[in-house]
């Protein structure tokens, strides 16, 4: 339990589609309910702009690109989808690339907070993810 308790304003629980259409009311805020800016700020790190609803991410496994396509991509689709509906996913092996889309911008971002600089799980490299 957060010590902030029911005046907290962080969502500490995986994000449900009522939470996504209380963010579709209002495009200026995540779903941890920081403020978002214009593209021209250049906010790539923070909780991104509010002129575009993204539901993608960018994710770099690195030394986890030895993995057979089939087997990457069950490590993906099994860490990223339990932070909610994974719409599609697109594995760039040469690059060790990936990119994640969701049903839900509030799983995205959920997702980019949750497992940037984590491993994927299975994984017998030490891999580090950077998911964007």
């Amino acid at each position: 339990m957060c010590y902030l308790g029911s005046a907290c304003t962080f969502l500490h629980r995986l994000p449900t589609a009522a939470d996504n259409a209380a963010m579709e009311r209002d495009t200026s805020r995540d779903i941890f309910g920081r403020d978002k800016l214009p593209d021209s700020m250049d906010n790539r790190k923070g909780a991104g702009s509010y002129e575009r609803d993204m539901t993608t991410l960018y994710v770099n496994y690195g030394g986890a690109g030895h993995y057979a396509m089939p087997q990457l991509r069950h490590m993906l689709l099994q860490d990223f989808s339990c932070y909610g509906p994974v719409r599609s996913l697109h594995v760039v092996p040469a690059k060790t690339i990936a990119f994640v889309r969701f049903h839900w911008r509030a799983s995205a971002e959920f997702a980019k907070e949750a497992m940037d600089g984590q491993r994927l799980q299975g994984s017998t490299v030490h891999e580090v993810l950077a998911v964007r």
